[in-house]
């Protein structure tokens, strides 16, 4: 089972991919409900505007359908390399 549930791209935002982690593999359990996530920027290593950083947040109904705060539900493969490079050497990610 991977540790990523979800990814979705808001282009509008320096933090345009959100990445929605799966309490059942990473043990990231919130009390209140919400999902623990990760937001990268496009270009997370750049030194003026690169972005990743844990966050949580609340997902309406489910993963499985449009979250309009997050933007449009993408899969994994369209993130950057670099962002999968980080994923990928961060947590367990079977849904390549």
């Amino acid at each position: 089972m991977s540790d990523i549930l979800a990814v979705y791209d808001n282009s509008e935002y320096i933090d345009r991919f959100t990445i929605v982690l799966n309490p059942e593999t990473t043990g990231y359990a919130n009390a209140s409900g919400d999902y623990n996530m990760i937001g990268m920027a496009k270009e997370i290593y750049h030194p003026t505007y690169g972005f990743c950083q844990h966050s949580s947040g609340t997902i309406e109904k489910s993963v499985n359908e449009p979250q309009p705060h997050l933007g449009k539900k993408i899969t994994y493969d369209k993130l950057p390399q670099q962002c999968r490079n980080w994923l990928e050497s961060n947590y367990q990610v079977t849904n390549k």
